[in-house]
């Protein structure tokens, strides 16, 4: 899984990152500027180019559907995840060094 990269290089770019657990929440709550974003953080694409982990579970969609907060960005990689903080919590500047 990708969590444990996601949290490092978010946490390099400044965020507040909180890992989230229940029944259906998502994995991570993001945090910078003043916004705050949920990522769901599932396997990246298989070997032959499928997708290694299904989509979201059951209890997930559910969760999702209740939740009248931000939307949920599911990211399969690092550089998703630091796609979906650039564009929506407005990242500027550089990595910095996380020890």
């Amino acid at each position: 899984m990708s969590e444990p990269g996601i949290i490092r290089a978010l946490t390099a770019l400044g965020c507040s990152v909180q890992p989230l657990s229940g029944k259906g929440v998502c994995d991570l709550m993001v945090g910078l500027n003043g916004k705050t974003v949920l990522i769901e953080a599932k396997a990246p694409a298989g070997p032959r180019g499928g997708i290694s982990h299904r989509g979201l579970t059951e209890d997930q969609q559910k969760w999702v559907r209740w939740w009248q907060g931000s939307p949920v960005f599911i990211c399969r990689t690092v550089d998703q995840a630091i796609a979906v903080a650039v564009q929506e919590l407005g990242i500027q500047g550089r990595l910095r060094e996380v020890p």
